[in-house]
């Protein structure tokens, strides 16, 4: 057995950074980017990107905290993963889905009975009751990654190899900036305006899992997380969101500069880990834990529930909840029903979690 004193010393270390505010601001940041139908300006509805990074940094951060990744084998581990995750997701599907929207009307199984293996395994993640219950293959993107992403990081998180992070970081980006050649090809063909949605799948999966891997590393590096001059943080993070944005609106708005978009996914990074060090400060967490009920709700109170308003808000938005009406009152009613159904989302799969934990302690 290999466990040194520095090595504990570093897990206690990494157990301490508190990533509630992270999860709160990502949050913010997913559903304002999807809020171009609601805002008189659509220009204002961003931050889709700079919240994924946040929600996928934060996971990494947790998994290489968590004594549960190196002490736990790999199923039971992974069934605590499927034991966090999916009663929000069934709970989501049966009471806005299901009972709200009545989307099961419309839901089939769609398997088809001929065709290639391929196609028909396809054909199994596009039906409707696995993809709305099991795997969010085209609804939840932050879902379908990271259920993916937890089998590699499970192992790379329990590899103690003096070069982990510079093998699996520099792995990382050779593998972005190899799956992201078919778009700088297409991008200096066309030069049309791009957006990050329109970007390959095998590219967004590798950002994505990289920014992943940046969490774990922060976790390992609690010299990122100590204190420091609040200016010198700020200062990071204004600067570097002037270059984002500024990057983002000449490619989106103005059509130029659109096969650099490396650059864009570049600053986002940098970016979302300027964010991770001023959202887990210490003292700030502190402050707002001194708070009142009110302002500890609205911060960090978001954090408890993120998933479930990730979940809950994108089915609003994908149902068009409020767009009826004139902003403000459109905004209003989008958050208010949100916020109240990812409530009670929350509550009935915290009550699902309690019975299977339950039944699985019970044992035969």
């Amino acid at each position: 057995m290999n466990t040194t004193d520095p090595g504990a010393e570093n897990s206690a270390a990494k157990s301490r950074v508190d990533t509630s505010l992270v999860r709160s601001f990502a949050i913010v940041a997913i559903v304002n980017s999807h809020m171009e139908y609601y805002y008189p300006l659509p220009e204002v509805a961003i931050g889709g990107l700079v919240g994924l990074a946040l929600f996928f940094m934060a996971t990494g951060m947790g998994m290489n905290a968590s004594r549960n990744t190196r002490q736990l084998g790999f199923f039971k581990w992974y069934g605590l993963r499927i034991l966090r995750i999916h009663p929000s997701v069934i709970a989501c599907a049966l009471i806005i889905q299901i009972a709200i929207f009545g989307e099961w009307r419309h839901w089939h199984f769609g398997i088809p009975v001929t065709g290639s293996f391929w196609n028909a395994l396809a054909a199994i993640f596009r039906n409707d009751y696995v993809d709305n219950l099991v795997y969010p293959l085209s609804t939840y993107h932050f879902l379908n990654k990271i259920l993916v992403f937890y089998v590699p990081l499970y192992f790379y998180v329990r590899w103690g190899g003096n070069y982990k992070h510079v093998v699996g970081i520099g792995g990382g980006v050779v593998l972005c900036g190899v799956t992201a050649i078919p778009d700088i090809r297409l991008q200096l063909a066309t030069d049309s305006p791009l957006r990050s949605g329109d970007l390959n799948e095998p590219f967004l999966w590798s950002i994505f899992f990289l920014m992943t891997l940046l969490g774990v590393w922060a976790s390992d590096n609690p010299w990122l997380f100590r204190k420091r001059s609040n200016a010198l943080t700020f200062t990071c993070v204004i600067v570097l969101a002037v270059l984002y944005l500024g990057t983002k609106f000449a490619m989106a708005k103005l059509g130029i500069f659109t096969e650099g978009f490396l650059l864009l996914y570049l600053f986002g990074i940098l970016l979302s880990l300027a964010l991770v060090v001023a959202l887990a400060d210490e003292a700030l967490l502190s402050r707002i834990k001194k708070s009142g009920a009110a302002v500890r709700w609205c911060t960090i109170g978001l954090g408890t529930i993120s998933l479930e308003i990730y979940l809950v808000h994108t089915q609003m938005y994908m149902h068009r909840v409020g767009r009826e009406f004139a902003f403000p009152l459109s905004f209003f009613c989008f958050c208010v029903a949100s916020v109240a159904g990812s409530l009670v989302v929350h509550w009935i799969a915290n009550r699902i979690r309690e019975r299977l934990q339950l039944l699985f302690a019970e044992g035969p």
